[in-house]
């Protein structure tokens, strides 16, 4: 069975449609009466907005278990401490992540899940396809998501043999990682817990990645700010370090 776990700011605009690609693609995968596939949507908006719209979207949904959590503001911790809570409070082994602003086709749900059955963490790649980042909302945004994706290659590529390993969209099989008590600031989710994995035990942990286009956003504004991109470049910095 499969959890998809979304984390969503503000996105009440765009989350309707997202979760209805989300439960179509599901509903669309065999499951049993015993265990069954999941959403987990968690929330870090302003105000209920985004939860609200959530809930009306998913009103009367009998095949797939549902998770929506929105939190407070004490509770919050930026956008990889919500993807970490999300991934332990899934009730499924195998989970997808996800962003709820309708650039991460769900269609890739499948695809990620089935390379979950050789590998323990999956990052779909938007550095696979030529121009599979062009759905990012305008050049700068493109740019300097290139710019951070060469440093990382540059500084961890005897290391980390992935074009795409700071991409918000992975599957990761929780049965086959430990996930890290914290969320270290800046650091992706999913490099976080493929360095955090990777230090621990180089030889045993199986990787991959899957190509993939993103898609426009349906709505809202990219998170990535100038701050958060130099703060992501410093802790590549100090994963070099820890994977040395």
């Amino acid at each position: 069975m499969l959890s998809v776990v979304i984390v969503t700011r503000n996105e009440s605009l765009a989350i309707r449609d997202v979760l209805a690609s989300v439960v179509s693609t599901l509903s669309s995968i065999p499951s049993t009466s015993a265990r069954r596939h999941e959403i987990v949507l968690v929330d870090d908006s302003d105000d209920l907005s985004t939860i609200d719209a959530a809930r009306q979207a998913l009103m009367g949904e009998k095949r797939i278990d549902l998770n929506l959590v929105h939190r407070s503001p004490g509770e919050r911790d930026g956008l990889t401490g919500a993807i970490l809570f999300g991934l332990r409070v899934s009730a499924n082994a195998r989970v997808v992540v996800m962003d709820g602003d309708g650039q991460h086709p769900t269609d890739m749900l499948v695809n990620l899940a089935q390379q979950l059955s050789s590998s323990s963490v999956v990052f779909a790649s938007r550095y696979i396809h030529i121009n599979g980042d062009a759905g990012l909302s305008h050049a700068i945004r493109r740019v300097a998501s290139r710019t951070i994706n060469r440093f990382l290659i540059g500084t961890l590529g005897k290391y980390i043999c992935c074009t795409d390993p700071l991409s918000g969209f992975f599957a990761v099989d929780k049965s086959a990682v430990t996930l890290p008590s914290t969320s270290h600031g800046g650091w992706k989710a999913g490099f976080l817990i493929l360095t955090h994995n990777l230090a621990d035990r180089r030889a045993e942990l199986k990787y991959s990645e899957v190509g993939f286009s993103i898609a426009p956003r349906l709505a809202g504004e990219s998170k990535l700010s100038l701050r958060t991109s130099f703060r992501i470049l410093w802790e590549l910095r100090c994963a070099a370090r820890m994977l040395a």
